[in-house]
């Protein structure tokens, strides 16, 4: 019996050691996992105030491109306009000049437009305010805005065969910048003396706006990429024009918000075609 005794206190103490040992082993460990938790999070930390910093900077230079950038490039574009009306007496050159400032002015606006867009889609804030909006005469509008991009290239826009008046309730902003955004994605690939067709069908309650080019098309690998932000594909613009890879991104998105959509198919045998649905 003394002998058990003595083998069960011998064991007590020997578990009471080891557990002490574990213990201080483990708070140590604790206590480094604490230290090290508490690196991390002031890293963390640090991180958040430079992405908030960034944010702040990036919110401030796009405020001022909207403001103190965007304003220049409307009076500009005014004062072209405002030429063209008396132009009686001007050589040729000199209206091409004026032509050529047309679509400088429009392109630049347009990279603006995208750029305050692209603001509105990042920051969660594409308000819908549903309207009547007149298809035919938003097309018939956004095509006249365009006309110095389509004359300098010499390209023909054939318009849908009916001419009455297409009725969608829709918001008329919102529309109106997703048409742009793939009339002028169309003029841009669109080769010199080429040719852009427009279609409107009515289907189902809902309007598709279909816009065909014959240009190069889009290649089948890239077909995935077509709609991704900053997403530069290997088709070149056939004028010089310059691609930010936004107009496609952002048209795809809002049309998403509007409960619309923009699906592509190529058009044979070369060019393609882009069609904007959006609800009646």
């Amino acid at each position: 019996m003394d002998n058990a005794l003595l083998i069960m206190v011998t064991l007590a103490l020997a578990v009471g050691i080891i557990l002490v040992f574990l213990f201080r082993r483990r708070t140590s460990e604790h206590i480094e996992i604490i230290h090290h938790t508490n690196a991390l999070q002031q890293q963390i930390n640090t991180l958040l105030e430079e992405v908030a910093e960034l944010k702040s900077d990036k919110k401030q230079l796009l405020s001022f491109v909207n403001h103190d950038i965007k304003s220049p490039f409307n009076r500009l574009y005014a004062l072209v306009k405002l030429f063209k009306l008396e132009s009686e007496g001007l050589n040729e050159t000199q209206l091409d000049y004026l032509d050529r400032l047309e679509f400088s002015t429009t392109s630049g606006l347009m990279l603006i437009r995208n750029l305050m867009d692209l603001r509105t889609i990042e920051g969660n804030d594409i308000s819908v305010v549903n309207e009547e909006v007149d298809i035919t005469q938003l097309i018939s509008k956004t095509i006249r805005t365009f006309e110095a991009s389509l004359h300098r290239k010499k390209i023909s826009v054939v318009p849908s065969a009916s001419s009455r008046k297409i009725l969608v309730n829709s918001d008329a902003r919102w529309v109106q910048r997703i048409f742009e955004n793939l009339f002028i994605n169309a003029i841009k690939y669109t080769p010199k003396e080429g040719s852009i067709s427009i279609n409107i069908q009515e289907k189902e309650m809902n309007c598709i706006i279909s816009i065909a080019d014959n240009g190069p098309g889009i290649n089948e690998n890239e077909r995935e990429q077509l709609f991704q932000k900053f997403q530069v594909l290997s088709s070149v613009p056939s004028g010089d024009e310059s691609s930010t890879g936004l107009g496609l991104y952002n048209a795809a998105t809002i049309a998403k918000a509007i409960n619309g959509s923009i699906n592509f198919k190529p058009n044979l045998p070369t060019g393609a075609v882009f069609e904007f649905c959006v609800p009646m």
